[in-house]
């Protein structure tokens, strides 16, 4: 299935769940945690800048934060994701892995800290 493909049957699925695309919590370029109020989950997105938006994670989303290189989020704040960034698209996403894996996977690769936290 290719990548548009994907992205059309995404964009129905969501609007067949009523979830809508939500306010946005937090952004990086095109990276963006956001609440899908219908729904009440708040995940981790790449938005194509055409109202198309492709899920990375599962909720909820509990922290994030970027570099130039890389996109770190933590759901339920026990499951820790990072994203490589690729130009033009939305990055190879890698985890999930447990706490002590992924910071060992920080130091390892520089990967950036959480600078948005979900407040509750």
């Amino acid at each position: 299935m290719n990548f548009l493909s994907r992205i059309m049957i995404l964009s129905a699925l969501l609007s067949l769940a009523g979830c809508g695309d939500g306010d946005k919590l937090w952004e990086d370029g095109n990276y963006r945690v956001y609440a899908r109020p219908n729904c009440r989950e708040i995940i981790m997105g790449y938005h194509f800048g055409d109202g198309g938006v492709l899920g990375l994670s599962g909720p909820t989303v509990t922290a994030a934060g970027a570099d130039a290189r890389h996109v770190v989020f933590q759901v339920n704040g026990a499951s820790h994701f990072y994203i490589v960034r690729e130009e033009g698209g939305e990055g190879t996403t890698h985890g999930p892995y447990a706490v002590e894996a992924f910071e060992a996977i920080r130091r390892e690769l520089s990967l950036p800290s959480f600078e948005w936290h979900l407040r509750r």
